[in-house]
């Protein structure tokens, strides 16, 4: 086990010279992320250790691979692998705030994006809570993303909890030139087996964006998808994109290997009908990483 806990610690200080490459390349405008969110979930804070010491933060840092970058069935990375790696800290009191950065591996590899996020929780009962999350994203050159021009995003969630199923409700909209509102539902649950935790999800996303026609077009070309009706681009100087984005079948998999490490394997089947802003309709994604947290 202090052979893998080694390989854990390496993959992390692997991250630093991404980052570095990512702050010489040129910058374009670029989207948001938010928080109710995807797919790794960030530490709860242990406020009081075992030799009694109060503990209010907790910060932790992560590095993974994805086969291939999917947001509420918008592709943000086309069929392109990519890494990524974040630095979060979050308060007992529900203050949380996250730093992190990504590249695109493959034929089209280089930077992809930078955000940052802040955020509050709320517990209003025992088995209700409330989120809400600001979040300001840098996209680099070449994007194929449909969001990649809007810079900041604004997400509110309601999380309700019991014995049978967890069920979560988001709302999150990104402000520009071409807007873009998505709502969600989540279900959920969770099962523990020593230090291996599983939780088994189900989502869907509803989408609508008022996109540039040319834009569009230009989309669809990138995303190797048949071309908008003609007469459509013609008359219309913006397309409104609306209805199911994206419903999935998720499976998140933790193993906790001891002093504040854990690793996790998130697969994920994806169905995105909207091909205006997705290569497939079809895909299995998934993400395999390694996760750093302790309390200060």
């Amino acid at each position: 086990m202090d052979v893998v806990k080694v390989t854990a610690a390496l993959l992390l200080i692997s991250s630093a010279p991404l980052f570095a490459q990512q702050e010489s390349s040129r910058v374009v405008s670029d989207t948001v992320s938010v928080g109710v969110n995807d797919t790794t979930s960030e530490a709860e804070p242990d406020s009081i250790e075992e030799d009694g010491e109060y503990l209010p933060w907790t910060i932790s840092a992560r590095t993974e691979f994805e086969n291939t970058r999917i947001k509420k069935g918008v592709d943000l990375s086309g069929t392109n692998p990519t890494t990524s790696s974040a630095i979060s800290v979050l308060h007992e009191a529900g203050w949380n705030g996250r730093f992190a950065w990504s590249s695109m591996l493959g034929n089209e590899g280089g930077p992809l994006n930078w955000s940052a996020d802040i955020g509050y929780d709320y517990t209003l009962n025992d088995w209700l809570g409330l989120t809400a999350s600001f979040s300001h994203t840098r996209y680099f050159a070449d994007t194929i993303n449909a969001i990649s021009e809007l810079q900041n995003s604004l997400s509110i969630g309601l999380a309700a909890t019991s014995s049978v199923v967890d069920i979560g409700i988001g709302y999150e909209i990104y402000f520009g030139a071409d807007p873009a509102r998505y709502w969600s539902v989540d279900v959920s649950h969770s099962f523990e087996f020593g230090s291996l935790s599983v939780d088994l999800s189900g989502s869907l996303t509803f989408m609508s964006q008022t996109i540039d026609a040319g834009k569009l077009e230009a989309l669809g070309a990138l995303l190797k998808k048949k071309k908008q009706d003609p007469a459509i681009l013609l008359s219309e100087k913006k397309v409104t994109i609306s209805g199911i984005s994206s419903y999935s079948l998720n499976l998140d998999i933790r193993y906790d290997l001891g002093s504040g490490f854990n690793v996790y394997l998130d697969p994920s089947y994806v169905v995105s009908p909207k091909g205006e802003v997705s290569s497939k309709e079809m895909r299995l994604s998934w993400t395999v990483g390694v996760k750093y947290s302790t309390d200060f």
